[in-house]
This record gives structure tokens, sequence and C-alpha cells, in this order.
């Protein structure tokens, strides 16, 4: 079994991914105190997701 390290001692932020059928919504977290940074609705369509990912 291999360890998992926690993603707060190994990347400033931790992006959470809310899926739905038409949209997806995605959160950014400050991983060192949880604090919600910013969240953004794209839509499911291949422009939505390229923004998304942009």
């Amino acid at each position: 079994m291999t360890a998992m390290s926690i993603v707060s001692q190994c990347h400033p932020f931790v992006v959470g991914v809310d899926t739905h059928a038409r949209n997806h919504v995605y959160a950014i977290l400050d991983a060192t105190n949880g604090a919600l940074l910013d969240t953004q609705s794209f839509p499911t369509t291949a422009a939505g997701i390229n923004r998304a990912i942009k």
C-alpha cells in the first residue's frame, strides 16, 4: 500500500467540481486554511469546458 499525501501539504490551492447534466460548478479553495476563494459555473458544452480549463 502506498501512503497518500495530504493535498494541502503539496499544493497551494484545491479545486472542487460539482458536476451536473447542464453545467459544472468549480470552487477554488486556499489549501492552507480551506477558505473559499472563488466559484464559477460553466456549461457542459465543448466551449464551456474549454473556458473552464483555460
